[in-house]
This record gives structure tokens, sequence and C-alpha cells, in this order.
């Protein structure tokens, strides 16, 4: 399953389209995925939302092929003038020192893909996983400056 977009990401925003893809991998590959978000007002570039999503979709692509879990959280906050996505779970977990510039067999982008991208919009990719020990992966990107109203 590789969404690219979601017409919901660009009528609803990123928090709806985020929601919308978690139930999408439940009802496809039966992962169980709680959905959180703190609710803040996240304003956000078009491609920034864009980046997030499909790197989200790849997020949670790995659990269902790499964790051996069915179930994980994707939580969705802002932190200052940032957007935090994270997807965790409790599975299989990897060595995140071998994240490195390796096409996947899948097709997929890949987390050094992921990181690259991050790190082009002035953002980046956290990863704390260790095998055996479960997986978090946070998503940070800076949100778009808000112009004070005029008198």
């Amino acid at each position: 399953m590789n969404k690219i977009s979601s017409p919901i990401l660009y009528e609803l925003g990123l928090e709806a389209a985020l929601e919308w893809l978690a139930e999408e991998f439940q009802r496809m590959h039966g992962l169980v995925c709680y959905y959180e978000d703190d609710g803040e007002f996240k304003p956000l570039e078009r491609d920034v939302s864009a980046l997030l999503f499909q790197a989200a979709n790849e997020l949670l692509v790995n659990v269902v092929k790499h964790s051996g879990v069915d179930e994980c959280e994707m939580r969705v906050q802002k932190e200052g003038e940032w957007i935090r996505v994270t997807v965790s779970d409790e599975g299989a977990g990897f060595n995140a020192s071998e994240v490195g510039p390796v096409r996947t067999m899948e097709g997929g982008f890949g987390l050094f893909n992921i990181k690259e991208r991050m790190n082009g919009i002035g953002g980046r990719l956290e990863i704390e996983s260790a095998p055996g020990g479960g997986a978090r992966l946070s998503l940070l990107a800076p949100l778009k400056p808000v112009q004070p109203a005029r008198p």
C-alpha cells in the first residue's frame, strides 16, 4: 500500500489525513494504529504536509512489514514552531545505526530517503530503536510562520 496523497490532506488538513491513514492500515492490513492529535493549530506549507503524509505512510508500511506486531501508535504534536509526527511500536526493532542509503527492494523510499527529504525542508527524522526493543520514529518539520493580523 503506497498512499502518495489523499484528497483529505488538501480538504481537511494533515491531522485528518493521518487519522484516515491509520484507519486505512487497519482496514487493509489489520494493523491497529492508535491515533492521537494534541488539537493544537499547526499551520503547514502544502509541500510539507504532503511530505509528512508520505513519510508517515512509509513508517506504517515498515510497521506492517518488519515489526511483527499488529498494533502501533501515531501521535501528532505541536512543539513550539515545529510539528512532530511519531509512529511507535513494541515490535522487533532494528539497529538504527544501520540506516543508510540503500534502495529498498519493495520500491518504498526507505528511512534514509525520509531522512534526506526531511533534512531538505529544514526538518529531521529521529529514530529510537534496538533489535527486540520496538521502534519510535519521529518526523519533525517546521511550521509555517503565522503572519500577525493587521490592525
